[in-house]
């Protein structure tokens, strides 16, 4: 047994040994680890046409404005200065000058190509009608706005018509008149024209003084009466012995704030701008609630219009459309956040008929037809002699 315990002894030894030497071994250098993988390489993203749109206008720095008065705002234009560098990274001096009437636009825009002088302006302003003389003259740039415009912009700020593109940033109605609360009480509210040529309302009414408006009302009302057009006019004359005040939209306001005018039928701006000065104002329609719309192009060979495109997009925009509520009181019915939105949505709610003045293609028509062009001559016939005018002056002060 001898043996058996020297075996013993031997393997306790042997398993020692080998403890020994593994515990004294040196360890086994670790492999080196796997070099980073290189990170994928993204695409350069596509240039877009706004891309290109933003470095001409960069190169640009500048652009000149023609456009409506309510526009001459310089907080403004200085709004917009900062919101353009700050979402577009371009830095552009503005320029801008008042309108006339739409007709004299035209005519300056007319006279300037025949002469073939470079034009005045780089964005201007006009309504539909006033600049349909412009087209065939090739005078409007034809601007693929569709591709420009920011994805949360409404595509219907983008109108065409007959191969023009337009940017529509403004919009204002009609077909109604303004009141003061205070002065007049619901059960009285006129139901139509007629009922201005009421002798309680003698010297206390007010009309817009423009041919246009007025043959407008002129066949609503023809709509609404027996005798149609005919009688409408008479209606009409009716409301000038009335002692009707026939002035432009501001003269009305003005004289609406110092309560020389109760009512007036003008556009459905005038109650916010008696609103801004703490006076109640309601806008009440007669009959389809007519939208105008204030729309924005490019003449063609300008000097800068990379800049006219982007501070086009810009104005079409939901940004633009805040700026312009928030600095001016003009707005658009494309955008909420402003009350010409709301008026239309309050008009769909009380069953009212909405017509686009510029997108309904028979109202167009019929205010492009001879007869249309005629009435409109015989209503500022009707009116001429009429207390106000163009010049007219409210008696008192504000």
């Amino acid at each position: 047994m001898i043996w058996k315990r020297h075996v013993t002894i031997g393997m306790a030894l042997l398993l020692a040994l080998g403890m020994l030497l593994a515990a004294c071994a040196t360890p086994a250098p670790t492999p080196p680890a796997a070099p980073p993988s290189a990170p994928a390489t993204k695409p350069a993203p596509t240039p877009t046409a706004l891309d290109a749109v933003i470095e001409g206008a960069k190169k640009e720095g500048e652009i000149s404005l023609w456009v409506d008065h309510p526009f001459m705002e310089e907080k403004l234009w200085t709004r917009v200065e900062k919101e353009i560098a700050d979402q577009f990274g371009v830095k552009l001096k503005m320029t801008y000058t008042s309108t006339e009437t739409g007709a004299k636009t035209a005519s300056k825009l007319l006279t300037e190509k025949k002469a073939g002088k470079t034009p005045d302006y780089d964005l201007v302003s006009i309504q539909l009608t006033n600049s349909l003389p412009l087209i065939p003259e090739g005078i409007l740039s034809k601007v693929d706005w569709r591709s420009l415009i920011t994805k949360d912009s409404n595509p219907d700020v983008v109108f065409d018509f007959e191969g023009a593109t337009y940017l529509s940033f403004k919009s204002q109605g009609q077909n109604g008149y303004a009141y003061l609360v205070d002065k007049v009480s619901q059960s009285e509210l006129p139901k139509g024209l007629w009922d201005f040529a009421d002798p309680k309302w003698k010297g206390k009414i007010g009309m817009f003084n423009q041919g246009g408006p007025i043959a407008r009302v002129v066949l609503m009302t023809a709509n609404q009466v027996k005798g149609g057009v005919n009688e409408a006019k008479d209606i009409l004359r009716k409301v000038v012995e009335n002692k009707c005040f026939f002035d432009d939209s501001s003269a009305l306001a003005t004289r609406m704030k110092i309560g020389e005018v109760l009512m007036a039928i003008t556009q459905d701006n005038i109650p916010l701008e008696l609103k801004a000065d703490g006076i109640k104002s309601e806008y009440q329609l007669m009959g389809p609630y007519n939208i105008n719309e204030t729309l924005a192009f490019i003449p063609g060979g300008c000097q800068h219009p990379n800049a006219a495109k982007l501070v086009g997009v810009y104005l079409g925009s939901p940004a633009g459309a805040k700026a312009l509520w928030e600095t001016t009181q003009t707005g658009t019915y494309l955008y909420k956040g402003n009350p010409y939105y709301d008026m239309i949505q309050q008009a769909k709610k009380d069953g009212r008929k909405i017509e686009y003045f510029a997108r309904d293609k028979a109202a167009l028509e019929l205010t492009l037809s001879p007869d249309y062009v005629a009435l409109q001559k015989e209503c500022s016939a009707i009116i001429q002699g009429a207390s106000g005018g163009a010049s007219g002056k409210p008696s008192g002060k504000p």
